[in-house]
């Protein structure tokens, strides 16, 4: 008990015993005892009694369905696949019994947006007691992923080997597209079929300031990779002691995403040149080291703490990169895959070695004779670059962006969306939902005319994210939905919602992840719940108890 709640009781029980052994000893025995009742009261309010709520309650959930009366659950049973991650949101951490469900159930992973000229890549994954698999005894278990576009036309087909299969497809044009997926067993039929909503983005080019110290078939390859890509290019390359080739970018670099040099430009560099090449990369740009032509250990290992050994030359070391490419290393190399403060993405054939520097970082590319491929396999070479952009984790910069829902937001359930960025509260317009499926073209000009198809939405700060503003929302029709942010603060943001009778299997699984992650951090063992007694009897009984009193001093 809290020690001035029970100063307060112990000077209640003085007060009374002492006012009743006063009527105690004139004979008022009536009066002593009402003041000892009224002392009793007044003690047993302001103590507030608990009394114990019963045996603990266990509350069955079944069907996806939450009982009313969840909340004043002390245990839960779940039978099937469970809830939603927002319906287990909303409900206190009980212990859960459960016995994760064994049903056939499928999981996608793909993109929602993408920038254009990057492939699109669906991976569906199965469960081990998954239904997909062949029926007939006489044929072998085997199934196909296929993609199809809105007209139905196949754009892709991979087989399935064990429970994953992955297509790919390269997105012609920038528009909103609601591609489909589907799953066939080894005789054709349709086992599972749904939508792929993917918004295809125009991207900002990217900007690369290139200074190089010596010509290189590698160098230009990468050259013409960048330009057909649309990259804003500015390329300068060293022909001799004083001729030098410089490829001017169409427009002007106001801030280069990334810089490209050789490891011959920085080791024949004057140190003025070399604090000159390292200043935009303290203040955050990414600088990305061709290790083809290093030949200065000594000047690595001092000024960048990168440890470099000689590589020996016979028998050739060839590292096997992604598409199938394999690519001799360079002469020289780190000795380890992690170097101090260089750390390696790909810890068993290490050729890409990244280490912070200041607010920027610095990446050190370990292989050669790339452009082999810009003839016998141009697709893999510019996906291989692209894999290796990705890890430099190239971004422009952006004050306010959108987080958009994750997972599969279904109709009439809650989601919730976020803006990144936003310094104080931020009112939103959410239109559009259309039944059915829309393609790209009518889809990118929904109209936004019916008045219920609007909602506004209030962004808040939230205790869970540190430099965002979210909103709940309860999207109540299907197809594709808008954020529309107050002019000029953001550009609008478009997200598909599921509808509820779409990819059964695939919401069944995300029903099953989010029941293992409530159980994982619901607590093991009920905790003893008790209710506090009302106030009004001990409160009614004080006061009868002094009015009675009162009435017979009166008297």
């Amino acid at each position: 008990m809290n020690p001035a709640l029970l100063a307060t009781v112990v000077l209640i029980a003085l007060a009374g015993t002492a006012s009743g052994l006063c009527y105690g000893r004139s004979r008022q025995w009536a009066n002593a005892a009402l003041v000892l009742l009224a002392a009793a009261a007044l003690a047993l309010l302001v103590i507030g009694l608990r009394a114990p709520a019963g045996a603990a309650r266990t509350v069955t959930i079944s069907d996806g369905q939450l009982p009313p009366d969840a909340d004043q659950a002390a245990a839960f049973e779940l039978q099937g696949d469970g809830l939603s991650a927002a319906q287990w949101h909303d409900l206190p951490a009980r212990p859960l019994r459960w016995q994760a469900a064994t049903e056939a159930a499928l999981r996608l992973e793909f993109p929602r947006q993408l920038a254009l000229g990057r492939m699109f890549a669906l991976t569906l994954h199965r469960s081990p007691a998954s239904a997909l698999a062949a029926t007939a005894a006489t044929v072998a278990p085997a199934w196909r992923l296929q993609l199809l576009d809105e007209n139905k036309r196949l754009l892709a087909q991979a087989d399935g080997a064990g429970g994953q299969a992955t297509v790919h497809w390269l997105p012609p044009v920038a528009q909103a597209l609601l591609l489909q997926a589907r799953v066939l067993d080894a005789a054709g039929q349709v086992l599972a079929q749904g939508p792929v909503p993917l918004l295809v983005q125009e991207a900002a080019p990217l900007q690369v300031q290139a200074r190089l110290g010596a010509p290189s078939f590698d160098a230009q390859a990468l050259n013409a990779l960048l330009v057909a890509s649309g990259a804003l290019v500015d390329w300068q390359v060293t022909l001799g002691k004083t001729v030098t080739r410089h490829e001017t970018a169409r427009a002007a670099l106001h801030a280069p995403d990334l810089m490209v040099i050789d490891a011959a430009q920085f080791e024949h560099a004057s140190p003025a040149a070399r604090s000159a090449l390292l200043a935009p990369v303290a203040a955050g740009v990414p600088l990305l080291v061709l290790a083809t032509n290093a030949g200065d250990s000594a000047l690595w290992a001092q000024q960048f703490q990168l440890p470099l050994r000689a590589q020996p030359a016979e028998p050739l070391r060839l590292l096997k990169l992604e598409g199938g490419l394999e690519l001799p290393g360079t002469a020289l190399a780190p000795a380890t895959a992690a170097a101090g403060p260089w750390t390696a993405p790909d810890q068993r054939q290490p050729w890409l070695w990244q280490r912070r520097w200041q607010a920027g970082r610095i990446a050190w590319l370990g292989v050669s004779d790339w452009h082999r491929y810009a003839i016998d396999n141009p697709q893999a070479l510019a996906a291989w670059w692209q894999a290796l952009l990705d890890r430099l984790q190239l971004q422009h910069p952006v004050d306010l962006a959108w987080q958009l829902p994750d997972g599969m937001p279904v109709a009439g359930e809650r989601t919730v969306v976020c803006a990144r960025g936003v310094r104080a509260e931020m009112a939103v317009r959410l239109s559009g939902g259309s039944s059915g499926g829309l393609s790209g073209g009518l889809a990118a000009g929904l109209s936004t005319n019916e008045p219920e198809a609007e909602q506004v939405l209030h962004l808040q700060r939230r205790a869970d994210t540190t430099d965002a503003a979210c909103a709940a929302l309860w999207p109540r029709r299907a197809g594709w939905h808008t954020l529309q942010a107050p002019a000029g603060s953001v550009a609008p943001a478009r997200f598909y919602v599921f509808d509820a009778t779409d990819w059964p299997l695939w919401q069944r699984a995300l029903r099953q992840d989010a029941s293992a992650r409530y159980a994982a951090r619901a607590p093991t063992a009920a905790t003893p719940r008790s209710a506090p007694l009302p106030a009004w009897p001990a409160a009614a009984l004080f006061t009868l108890a002094m009015l009675g009193l009162w009435w017979r001093e009166r008297r």
